[in-house]
Formats: structure tokens, C-alpha cells, sequence
């Protein structure tokens, strides 16, 4: 992790030399994240909320750079456990899944040019802190237990396509879809945000 911390300071660095000549956005996004991969994530938390803010250095008229951070909590569904069973006869509370990130990305434009409407490629690389809470269940049968949850950190990459529409000369409408992976220990857990928000450039 302090690998990457270091090359996203130098990342920064040359991106702010290059504002100089091409200027800079600072976007913030919200919307919705929603559950993927591995199948017992996918089945037993629904989708939450989803936010995400950063700059973005803009290089050429088709590329640009920048580096943000994002977050994403999913819930459980109602009546579905974190172990991965199911229990219409129980009363859960908790098990949330959280999601802080940050990362370095790279927009490609494929069509347009700055200051117009344009559909664009996105990529990233970074990393993610998760977090599940504890869970407790009560039931008739079995009464009150807790499922104890847990944390880790770990490398995160995505790819996904957004599309920004102008509102004035210094401000964009912007729509963007990725697919997250984050390489956990045990396994890979994926997550798609669906985000709208504002760009405002400088």
C-alpha cells in the first residue's frame, strides 16, 4: 500500500505540471452501487448508496488523468444472513458491507472534443478498505447470536464508460457505469456503481 501511495504523489505531481498547459476538472458523483461478484455477494446484499469525488488533469483533447477517492455501502437483504443462508423466521440487523477507495484513472474520449459532448473509456487502479459489521440474528429456535465481522485492505482496479454533456462553459453534466473488482484475500469481490453528478472545470 505505501507503494502506491508514493506513485499516486507522483502521478499528482506530473499531472499538476501538465494542468498547467491544459487546465483541470473537479467532479463529484452519486448514485447507486450494486452487488456482483462472488454469487453469495451477490445474493444476499442489495444495493446502497454510492459517492465518489477527485480531479481530473486533462492531457490532450482525447486523454485525461486524475486521482479520487469513493465510497459504496451495500446492506443485506431482509431475512438473508451473512453466512449465506436463508431465514424467513429471523430478525437480522447489521452485516453492512463497506467500501473507501482511492485511486489513479485514466479517461479516453472516444468521440468530441473538450467543451463538447463526448462519451469517454475509463480505468483505474488503487486501493480499498473494506469493512463488514457484526450481524445479529434472533430467532426463535436458537435465540440471539452474532456474526463477528471484519476488515482488510486491498488493491482494487476497474473499467468501465461515462459520458459528460456540457451545461456552461465551466460546468458538465456527467454519467458514468464501472465495473469494480477488489482483490481481496479470499476472494475477488465486485460491485458496479452507477453514478451521476457534476464536473467543474478550471
Amino acid at each position: 500500500m505505501k507503494s502506491f501511495f508514493i506513485a499516486a504523489a507522483l502521478f499528482f505531481t506530473v499531472a499538476c505540471a501538465n494542468a498547467q498547459n491544459y487546465g483541470y476538472v473537479v467532479y463529484l458523483h452519486g448514485g447507486v452501487g450494486l452487488p456482483a461478484a462472488p454469487d453469495l455477494y451477490q445474493q444476499n446484499w442489495q444495493s446502497g448508496p454510492s459517492i465518489g469525488a477527485g480531479v481530473e488533469f486533462t492531457l490532450s483533447q482525447s486523454a485525461s488523468i486524475g486521482i479520487g477517492a469513493d465510497y459504496a455501502r451495500t446492506p443485506t437483504k431482509k431475512f438473508h444472513l451473512t453466512n449465506g443462508t436463508l431465514n424467513s423466521n429471523a430478525i437480522a440487523s447489521g452485516g453492512e458491507f463497506e467500501m473507501l477507495s482511492m485511486a489513479a484513472f485514466l479517461n479516453y474520449r472516444i468521440l468530441g472534443r473538450i467543451g463538447g459532448t463526448f462519451p469517454y473509456l475509463t480505468v483505474d487502479g488503487g486501493v480499498t478498505h473494506m469493512r463488514m459489521s457484526d450481524q445479529t440474528i434472533i430467532s426463535a429456535n436458537a435465540g440471539a447470536q452474532t456474526l463477528t465481522g471484519a476488515s482488510e485492505t486491498a488493491y482494487r482496479a476497474s473499467g468501465g464508460a461515462g459520458i459528460d454533456i456540457p451545461v456552461s462553459a465551466t460546468v458538465a453534466f456527467s454519467l458514468e457505469v464501472k465495473y469494480i473488482s477488489i482483490f481481496a484475500k479470499d476472494d475477488r469481490r465486485s460491485y458496479v456503481p452507477v453514478e451521476a453528478g457534476f464536473k467543474f472545470v478550471f
